[in-house]
C-alpha cells in the first residue's frame, strides 16, 4: 500500500487521526486513533510502505529531554533543530523543539511512536 499520514495529538486522551493514501495519493481510509496499539494495528492492517507523522520525533542534537531542570543542553548554537531553523527561513510557521516548548506532550508522543514503528520494521 501506500503511505499513512498521522496528525498526532498530545495525549491518548484525544484522538489523533491517520489517512491512508495508495501510490497515486488517493484516499483509501480515515480514521481516528487513541493509543499506540491502535495505530500500530491500523499500520499493521495497511501496511504502509511510508509513514508520516505531523510531530517531531527527535531531540536537538545532545538533548537527552526537554525537562528544564534537566542539565543537557542542545550541542547547535540556534534554538531547536535544524530542519525547523529551515523551516524558519522558509517562514514557515512551527513550534522549535526547545526546553521551553509549549508542545513537549506531543514531542514525547511523537517519540515514542517513532520508537515503537522503528522496533517493529
Amino acid at each position: 500500500m501506500g503511505v499513512i499520514g498521522i496528525d498526532l495529538s498530545a495525549s491518548s486522551k484525544r484522538p489523533s487521526a491517520y489517512a491512508v493514501l495508495d501510490e497515486r495519493a488517493t484516499l483509501c481510509h480515515l480514521d481516528n486513533f487513541a493509543t499506540i496499539d491502535e495505530l500500530l494495528y491500523a499500520v499493521e492492517v495497511h501496511k504502509p510502505t511510508q509513514i508520516a507523522i505531523d510531530a517531531p520525533l527527535s531531540l536537538p542534537l545532545g538533548m537527552d529531554c526537554l525537562e528544564e531542570t534537566h542539565s543537557c543542553s542542545s550541542r547547535l548554537e540556534q534554538k531547536g533543530r535544524t530542519a525547523e531553523q529551515e523551516l524558519a527561513r522558509m517562514h514557515i510557521g512551527c513550534f522549535f523543539t526547545t526546553k521551553r516548548s509549549i508542545i513537549k506532550g506531543l514531542i514525547y508522543r511523537g517519540m515514542q511512536i517513532n520508537r515503537e514503528l522503528v522496533q517493529r520494521s
